[in-house]
């Protein structure tokens, strides 16, 4: 939905989750993807790419540029 009511291509949203599932099915449909690894999981076998993958929300303004 967020491509089509923003009108803007997936691959230039970033979508940030702490759930994996969620997470890799985003990347799976395109979205930049930054997983925040509370619980040092394991990756779910889904097709997607994450971009990064952080343990903790402490890394976060450093990757938004803050």
């Amino acid at each position: 939905m967020v491509p089509d009511m923003f009108d803007v291509d997936a691959t230039r949203v970033c979508f940030m989750s702490s759930n994996a599932c969620d997470a890799t099915a985003a990347a799976n449909l395109g979205f930049r993807v930054v997983w925040i690894n509370l619980y040092n999981q394991t990756p779910e076998n889904i097709p997607g790419t994450l971009e990064r993958m952080l343990p903790t929300l402490e890394g976060l303004p450093a990757l938004m540029g803050l």
